[in-house]
């Protein structure tokens, strides 16, 4: 072990984030800047963590050694590490007087050098609040006629009862629905502070039971986004020259009155009355068909 004494104290400071609250889903860097006047010790610790929970928590190293001048000391987190709704204190601190420890490495011969501050000369910190996302939420999917749902036929969506923290508003909502996989889903109402809306249901894919899953989600100021799903049966339409025309209709008008939202809910569900079981080729695995947005028949290609 070697002690390494070598001057006067590190001047260091943590950068505060730019916003009030950060989500958790997101990559958090801190930045810690130092001027330094000797080889300084840096390194970062947290109120809440332990020194190897933090680390394993980060991607970037969390204590160095630098030599005299400028430096610039960065605290990557990993999205979903920190809890909604938590507060933490990460802190930088400086030494110029610390212990050299060789280490031999575990798979090599080679030795590592491990650093072990003696006395903390200099800190700097910052608080980070962590955003808790809109929460308790609900999502009603009715039809407007009860004799009426199958395919094509209007159904109400009603998303309401999110709550959040007062600072956290304004909050927005958006709704839509898929058949499968979230990433297939087709929005039946973009961001806003419309909590209603009348949509085309396309029919839900027969070894599904025709089920589809309704999809309501609330955005508060700092971007935290809560969701909540309901399922629905959506049977196809008893009349497949009825549903054609009527099709035919709907885009006619949706072209006519510049309506984005009905022609892509009229699209979605026309697509999935000609996306049937049984007309796919044997050819191609499940995932296939479904990136293509066709319903696997169960005859094709093993996964396996």
């Amino acid at each position: 072990m070697l002690r390494v004494v070598t001057g006067s104290a590190p001047q260091l400071e943590v950068e505060k984030p730019l916003v009030q609250k950060v989500n958790s889903n997101d990559l958090l860097s801190l930045n810690g800047r130092a001027d330094l006047a000797a080889p300084t010790w840096l390194g970062w610790s947290c109120d809440q963590f332990n020194a190897s929970t933090l680390a394993g928590i980060v991607s970037s190293p969390v204590s160095s050694v630098r030599l005299p001048g400028k430096a610039l000391l960065q605290l990557t987190i990993k999205e979903g590490s920190l809890i909604p709704g938590a507060i933490y204190v990460f802190r930088l601190a400086g030494s110029t007087t610390f212990d050299a420890i060789a280490a031999e490495a575990s798979s090599t011969v080679t030795f590592s050098t491990h650093y072990v501050p003696k006395i903390i000369q200099a800190t700097s910190e910052v608080t980070i609040s962590v955003n808790r996302p809109p929460r308790d939420g609900s999502l009603l999917i009715t039809p407007i006629n009860l004799a009426k749902t199958y395919a094509l036929s209007e159904f109400r969506f009603r998303t309401q009862g999110w709550v959040d923290d007062v600072s956290d508003y304004p909050m927005d909502v958006a709704m839509g629905y898929y058949r499968v996989e979230i990433r297939d889903m087709i929005s039946v109402s973009d961001w806003s502070t419309k909590t209603e809306q009348i949509v085309l249901l396309g029919e839900g894919f027969e070894n599904l039971d025709y089920v589809v899953t309704g999809v309501a989600q609330a955005r508060d100021v700092f971007g935290g986004i809560g969701q909540v799903f309901v399922k629905r049966q959506v049977l196809p339409h008893p009349d497949p020259a009825v549903a054609s025309a009527g099709v035919a209709a709907l885009l006619i008008q949706a072209n006519a009155t510049k309506n984005s939202e009905l022609f892509d809910q009229v699209l979605y569900a026309a697509v999935a009355g000609i996306n049937k079981r049984g007309i796919i080729c044997g050819k191609f695995t499940a995932d296939f068909c479904r990136n293509l947005g066709r319903e696997p028949c169960g005859q094709g290609v093993s996964e396996s």
